[in-house]
């Protein structure tokens, strides 16, 4: 898990992001996953898995 990236915006995606090396929580997430999350990046609608992936140089 902790080579793992993990990206979710819902309640469902908390203990993927909350054990991933890096937990990334999306724009429109709900807000407790947004606490567990190393990073939050923008809407889906406006590129966030994009902007996510550029910020740590997957792409």
């Amino acid at each position: 898990m902790q080579d793992a990236i993990a990206i979710g915006d819902s309640m469902n995606d908390y203990p993927m992001v909350r054990d991933a090396g890096i937990g990334i929580a999306m724009g429109n997430a709900h807000p407790n996953l947004k606490k567990v999350a190393d990073y939050i990046t923008f809407d889906p609608a406006d590129g966030g898995i994009y902007h996510a992936f550029k910020k740590f140089n997957l792409i």
